[in-house]
């Protein structure tokens, strides 16, 4: 169970990150650094919702749950293979083409 959710939270922070990626339009790889910088800090901007400098459980999920809806392609509240997929080939192109 631990592992599951171990799973769950690092597909969730990549997911929120790459989607701040996408909303920054900062995809292209001699901009990884900033990149990097940049989601930290939009991260830290919009989960910190009390502004105490760190993000508490209750504030990730919040932004979690909203990056859920997002890859929730038929809205069923599941994610299935086909929006995992759909995430995979979205990340793809924020990173040139490239997946680690």
């Amino acid at each position: 169970m631990k592992i599951y959710k171990l799973s769950i939270t690092l597909v969730l922070t990549m997911v929120i990150g790459s989607a701040f990626a996408e909303e920054l339009g900062l995809a292209s790889s001699e901009r990884q650094g900033v990149l990097r910088q940049k989601l930290q800090a939009r991260i830290q901007q919009q989960a910190d919702t009390n502004h105490d400098g760190v993000i508490s459980k209750e504030e990730f999920m919040v932004l979690a749950e909203k990056r859920f809806i997002k890859m929730d392609g038929n809205g069923d509240g599941q994610l299935n293979q086909a929006e995992f997929v759909a995430l995979r080939e979205k990340l793809q192109q924020l990173r040139g083409g490239q997946l680690p």
